[in-house]
């Protein structure tokens, strides 16, 4: 699942902060991490937030809050987005998109770059509905939420079969009476 932070960490375009990324190795070491610090100052769960690839979700919970913070905690830490104002900063999102050498990446990149401008909402309000919007516009990213939920189905069916194999030893288990 962090796989999957990952990407959305590339795509929302990594970029200039305090450390000049100027190659595809700087990005990769940066994007890292930053995963690591925005991951521990919101205390996030990836098995809370990769419920948020679920569509059926009540995304309104409290309780994906600092998910929906990730992206713009990343953006702030490696500089994509400004951290007075809160707002994307998109020139850079193409010159970072410029230095991926990972052409599948680069091409997604510009896929969520030509469709996904938000130039309304601003620090955290701004993370969820990007992460949406590039949900809606990447295939690798349909791929991914698609492989989990498959993923997350079977392991909820494994359970629910071990669950009714106890049950149904309990039940032979049981003294009869007469």
């Amino acid at each position: 699942m962090s796989f999957v932070f990952g990407i959305c960490l590339v795509l929302t375009g990594l970029t200039y902060a305090e450390v000049r990324i100027t190659n595809h190795q700087e990005l990769m070491d940066e994007g890292f991490n930053g995963f690591l610090t925005c991951s521990s100052q919101l205390g996030l769960s990836v098995e809370v937030c990769s419920d948020l690839l679920d569509p059926k979700l009540n995304s309104s919970d409290t309780k994906y809050d600092g998910c929906k913070c990730f992206l713009p905690c990343m953006a702030k830490i490696i500089g994509t987005m400004n951290t007075g104002d809160g707002k994307w900063n998109e020139k850079r999102f193409w010159e970072i998109t410029a230095m991926l050498d990972v052409p599948e990446w680069k091409h997604e990149a510009e896929v969520i770059g030509n469709n996904c401008k938000d130039r309304v909402n601003t620090h955290c309000s701004a993370g969820y509905p990007l992460f949406l919007c590039a949900l809606k516009h990447s295939k690798m990213l349909q791929d991914m939420a698609k492989t989990h939920m498959l993923q997350k189905q079977a392991a909820i069916e494994a359970m629910n079969s071990t669950n009714a194999e106890y049950e149904d030893d309990d039940q032979i288990n049981q003294p009869t009476t007469r």
